[in-house]
């Protein structure tokens, strides 16, 4: 049966088809369609709970972990407490209303590379991948490149974990962890101080707090502000600065990047019946 024939002409990948038709485009188009099929599958098997979206390039991942709406007890710096964070920094116990809370991540090796954020949504992800400005502590405004950089500083290695006890680590972390004002000091600000004046049900901890005991719903009907980038962008922009998709433009480099990947195998196939791989 005959098949088409791709080949490789100066800049351009160009497709003979059975009957004599042919299709072309660039090898920089070429490798970028290619790529994208390849970002697209979870190299754990089935998602981790709670995982709403993976790219997965090699040894680096990038997730979107969705939590549902929820009431939850925090630990909330106190307005008397002495000092902004550390050991002598004083805490209250907080009952606050929280809408689906999406935190993206970018791992490598199974470890954190610091690309981690927090957003806000109203719904669930869906065809609308909208992100909103979140209002928390914890939680700083343009970052280390980030738009809503979340800090994980004393999350436990979670390198040698399960991708769902990774999972599982995280989330109980960004809501046990003691929120506090560590951020405004090191990284310059918080969302806590942007967003107070979204709506007056969240214009203090304690109107926060009295709100949520009278709906502990009500989070999802605040008019949270909108992010700039979608799901896609965002997390797309978070995969780049670890691992870049590849950037071929030419026949030369397609040819050398097909060369050093078959090498690659024929010394996998060597070492494997030498019995060292």
């Amino acid at each position: 049966m005959n098949a088409p024939q791709i080949h490789i002409e100066g800049g351009a990948v160009v497709v003979s088809h059975v009957g004599g038709k042919t299709s072309e485009m660039s090898i920089a188009e070429f490798v970028e369609r290619v790529g994208t099929k390849h970002d697209c599958g979870p190299g754990c098997g089935t998602l981790p709970i709670g995982v709403r979206h993976w790219i997965q390039r090699g040894d680096t991942v990038g997730l979107c972990i969705e939590i549902p709406p929820s009431a939850r007890s925090v630990q909330w710096l106190a307005d008397d407490s002495p000092v902004p964070y550390g050991e002598r920094a004083v805490y209250e116990r907080r009952y606050l209303s929280f809408p689906y809370v999406e935190i993206l991540l970018v791992l490598h090796d199974g470890q954190l590379t610091g690309q981690q954020q927090l957003f806000y949504r109203r719904e669930p992800l869906g065809d609308d991948d909208t992100l909103l400005l979140p209002n928390l502590l914890n939680v700083s405004p343009d970052a280390y490149g980030q738009k809503a950089w979340l800090c994980l500083v004393n999350l436990p290695t979670i390198a040698g974990q399960s991708w769902q006890q990774k999972i599982k680590t995280v989330v109980q972390h960004t809501f046990s962890a003691k929120f506090n004002r560590s951020s405004d000091t090191h990284e310059g600000s918080s969302y806590w101080q942007l967003m107070r004046d979204v709506d007056p049900r969240v214009s203090s901890v304690a109107a926060w707090h009295d709100a949520t005991t009278k709906n502990p719903c009500f989070a999802l009907d605040v008019p949270w502000k909108r992010a700039e980038r979608g799901l896609t962008d965002e997390l797309g922009s978070m995969m780049e600065q670890v691992q870049a998709a590849a950037t071929l433009t030419t026949a030369e480099e397609l040819a050398g990047m097909l060369a050093v990947s078959n090498g690659s195998r024929r010394r996998r196939r060597r070492l494997g019946q030498l019995g060292l791989f």
